[in-house]
């Protein structure tokens, strides 16, 4: 018999490429956003100079819920790079 926490870590990963996606993304907004590494005493984005305070999920979530869904960009040729 497989062992409970066995079977579950087996089932918990992203069956649609979409959710897989969203769910890498949220990670690196809340790493860059949210989280201060060891070594820092500011997180990422502010050592850009993209934002001036730690950001809470709450807020991120917030602020992607409240913008406007885009357009879907129009898929362009490949470019072949030339040797």
């Amino acid at each position: 018999m497989v062992p409970d926490i066995t079977r579950r870590r087996t089932l918990a990963f992203s069956k649609k490429l979409a959710r897989h996606c969203a769910a890498v993304a949220l990670h690196y907004v809340h790493v860059n956003f949210c989280h201060i590494p060891r070594n820092m005493r500011i997180t990422p984005a502010m050592a850009a100079g993209l934002t001036d305070h730690v950001s809470t999920l709450d807020q991120l979530m917030a602020t992607a819920l409240d913008e406007p869904a885009g357009d879907k960009p129009e898929p362009g040729p490949l470019a072949v790079p030339k040797p």
